[in-house]
């Protein structure tokens, strides 16, 4: 399949997800896919994961807002 795949983040943490969901998609031979995040922090994710488009650049902070996911429930767990 040639169709351009965006997939969309509200914060690039520990990028497990996000690495995850990329490779499944690059699997299935969809190409290319790239990776959008409103808030993208600096510090390295666990999985190497970079976004191609970001909102903002922002340190390690503690974000809440809604639709925020809750970092308790973030494992930096990587499957590759």
């Amino acid at each position: 399949m040639d169709q351009h795949v965006l997939l969309i983040e509200g914060v690039l943490h520990s990028g497990v997800t996000a690495e995850f969901l990329m490779s499944n998609l690059r699997g299935r031979a969809w190409r290319p896919v790239k990776l959008a995040t409103l808030l993208d922090r600096q510090a390295a994710p666990a999985c190497g994961v970079a976004a191609d488009y970001f909102g903002y650049l922002v340190d390690e902070h503690f974000f809440v807002g809604y639709g925020l996911a809750s970092p308790a429930r973030n494992t930096p767990i990587c499957l590759t």
